[in-house]
């Protein structure tokens, strides 16, 4: 059947999309946050690899908010977009 699981036969949590804004949202403010952490050490240092904080602060950002276990459910589930998909 379909949307259920094998253990117990209930249902399989469906999880809501994020909207594009919602993840827009989100990145711009991950990318403000990782250049303000940026600019602040360097500036309190004098070391421009603080800078590194930004592209650190979009991954933790990714994991945390585009949930990237949805990718990989969708692929499981044969709905995946990639080129075996």
């Amino acid at each position: 059947m379909k949307g259920r699981v094998a253990d117990g036969g209930a249902a399989a949590p469906q999880a809501q999309p994020r909207s594009l804004r919602r993840r827009l949202f989100w990145f711009v403010v991950c990318a403000a946050l990782g250049l303000a952490i940026g600019l602040a050490g360097s500036q309190l240092t004098g070391d421009p690899a603080w800078l590194i904080a930004i592209p650190v602060v979009l991954a933790v950002g990714w994991f945390v908010f585009a949930d990237p276990t949805a990718c990989a459910a969708a692929q499981r589930q044969g709905r995946g977009g990639g080129p075996t998909g």
